[in-house]
């Protein structure tokens, strides 16, 4: 595994594939690289993909402390500067969206092309899930959240056919508090809230 070390000393995971110019993919909340892994491939005949595992998730350091995709984003910078990448194409998806714009808008001159899909800039231009979503994916019965989420995201014809794994649920393998601070920063739980 090979890791960049950021700022406030977080290892954070990184996984560099392929020949080219270098395009870095970002996953949605909770999820590390894997999210990536059925469409990665299709992108190596023209280009390299960086991914990596957020802080709290995968291989990367889990501190339990505070999360934002600022301090996500600033996470991508310090794997870019461990790699002497001065410019990528960007493209993140749900939360990893909102982390590539913080990027473009904090670092422009280190994104070339941003592709975003299914995010929002957040804040107040920010379309919210209801509350009802909010408790479907908070709920406590062991795997009552998961199965909020697979019905929000796919639709029953396609999970029929397609039994798993799912790897844009999240990263099984996330402690509480990690899993905790990313919900936090996306408001699904109140800060201190277990």
């Amino acid at each position: 595994m090979t890791y960049a070390m950021t700022p406030d000393g977080t290892r954070v995971a990184y996984q560099l594939q392929g020949q080219g110019a270098p395009l870095v993919l970002l996953a949605g909340q909770a999820n590390d690289h894997h999210w990536w892994d059925a469409v990665r491939a299709d992108f190596h005949p023209a280009r390299s993909t960086l991914t990596l595992d957020y802080r709290g998730t995968g291989d990367s350091d889990k501190p339990d402390t505070p999360y934002s995709t600022e301090l996500f984003a600033h996470d991508v910078i310090a794997v870019l500067d461990e790699l002497g990448i001065d410019r990528a194409d960007v493209y993140g998806t749900s939360m990893g969206g909102r982390v590539a714009q913080q990027i473009a808008a904090r670092h422009p001159h280190r994104v070339g092309a941003l592709v975003l899909g299914c995010t929002s800039p957040g804040g107040p231009h920010s379309v919210e899930r209801g509350n009802d979503v909010r408790q479907a994916l908070t709920q406590p019965q062991p795997g009552a959240a998961r199965q909020a989420l697979l019905e929000l995201m796919y639709t029953p014809r396609w999970l029929a056919s397609h039994p798993g794994p799912h790897h844009t649920l999240g990263d099984p393998r996330m402690p509480a508090h990690a899993r905790r601070h990313h919900l936090e920063r996306r408001g699904i739980v109140r800060r201190g809230q277990r």
